[in-house]
């Protein structure tokens, strides 16, 4: 049996390397990275991290516009599954006619993957099918409908994910396989105890807050960009109002590869510094909106460029509280044990608000500040990581995908 892997950006990675894991042993698995994101630190230290092989076929599309972005990568996908009716001649390369294409979560990969399948009546594979935000503005909530609707077998992390399938009528095999990141983020927490990323940033542990922003719908926005800056700012004048001890350096730009340095604090317990792994894209929004200068001025934001995922891990487990716009995120922060605050108006991970563990909020400078200055939520009998699944998601979906085979053989 061949299945082929299609993934193009860090989410893609991060699910890939259990399910690799475990299909690698009974099928033949083929690799195809798209090469959405295709610098070091968004793409090849995933796969050496989460100790994936290295990408049979690297198809090399690159950043551009979302729909030539995916109309390439379908293109490229096209030949190689085998179907070059332009040239009139087949391929027999290593993702030749496979017999099943195994999509991942919701990126512009995803869905090119399952066009590119469906085109050429190929069965697909959906895995972290059925999430939904209900917020079609999101490039991702596209991505995720459609592709979840081209779907042969659709594996879904939760009840509710499950259960939005089923009310939608998908007409794919639905299969509540539980999420493949509750065994990503426990075998990564085995190997973030030996991350220097701490000692690096001169960071102790529950200092600080985490920030992540990188999407389109946040970071196309001069409003919000400037609610973020202001918001980093007021946090600076209470920490300088009730710490006026505080060491300061110069701030250092991130496009030089290091990260800034301040000194070290604590608010009564609120802890007012910022760590700030900048995505690409939201430098490129700064910088052409006149704000990055404003960023580096701020000197309780430490930025650091894209990190590995065993260092950010290790940031994770070791912060204070989150703030993202990130849907990965929100779920890694719930099962790590840290509040989260997502600044967006609705989350596909709705059991994270449901269990107190994340916030939702708009991009206003005073309700992000309450937020974060709010108590921290204690774990209780509401808090189960097992709304997530037990941990055995890779190997429900090998099983699936395995006897489905046979059965279709016999």
């Amino acid at each position: 049996m061949k299945i082929v892997s299609v993934v193009g950006a860090r989410p893609n990675f991060i699910k890939l390397a259990p399910v690799h894991k475990s299909l690698s042993q009974y099928c033949d698995h083929v690799i195809v990275h798209t090469g959405q994101h295709y610098d070091y630190e968004m793409s090849d230290i995933f796969f050496k991290e989460l100790q994936i092989p290295k990408p049979d076929i690297n198809l090399g599309v690159g950043s551009t516009s979302p729909g030539e972005q995916i109309g390439e990568m379908m293109k490229r996908l096209e030949k190689e599954f085998g179907y070059g009716r332009r040239e009139g001649v087949e391929r027999a390369g290593v993702a030749s006619k496979p017999d099943l294409v195994l999509v991942y979560g919701d990126t512009n990969s995803t869905l090119a993957g399952a066009l590119a399948a469906s085109v050429n009546n190929l069965p697909i594979a959906h895995i972290e099918a059925g999430l939904r935000s209900f917020d079609r503005r999101m490039p991702e909530e596209r991505n995720r409908i459609l592709t979840d609707h081209l779907s042969d077998l659709l594996f879904a992390p939760t009840g509710t994910a499950a259960r939005n399938l089923k009310d939608e009528r998908a007409v794919g095999r639905i299969i509540n396989s539980g999420d493949i990141s509750v065994e990503v983020v426990k075998e990564a927490l085995k190997f973030s105890k030996d991350s220097t990323i701490m000692k690096e940033l001169s960071l102790e542990s529950k200092s600080f807050i985490l920030f992540t922003m990188h999407r389109a719908e946040s970071t196309g926005s001069y409003s919000n960009l400037k609610t973020i800056l202001e918001t980093f700012q007021q946090l600076e004048k209470q920490r300088s109002d009730r710490s006026p001890s505080s060491n300061r350096m110069q701030p250092k730009s991130s496009s030089d590869g290091n990260s800034r340095s301040t000194g070290k604090y604590s608010d009564q317990g609120r802890q007012l510094q910022i760590v700030f792994p900048i995505h690409p894209r939201t430098e490129r929004m700064l910088k052409s909106y006149g704000l990055y200068e404003e960023l580096v001025g701020c000197e309780n934001v430490k930025i650091t460029t894209p990190l590995g995922y065993i260092d950010f891990l290790r940031l994770l487990i070791e912060s204070y509280k989150v703030v993202t716009d990130s849907g990965g995120l929100q779920k890694e922060a719930y099962l790590c044990s840290i509040p989260c605050i997502t600044i967006r108006k609705s989350t596909e991970w709705v059991e994270t608000l449901e269990q107190g563990w994340n916030k939702l909020c708009d991009f206003k400078t005073k309700e992000m500040i309450d937020l974060i200055l709010q108590p921290s939520p204690s774990i209780g009998k509401n808090y189960s990581k097992h709304i997530f699944g037990k941990g055995d998601a890779s190997e429900i979906i090998r099983d699936s995908i395995i006897s489905g085979y046979h059965k279709s053989q016999s």
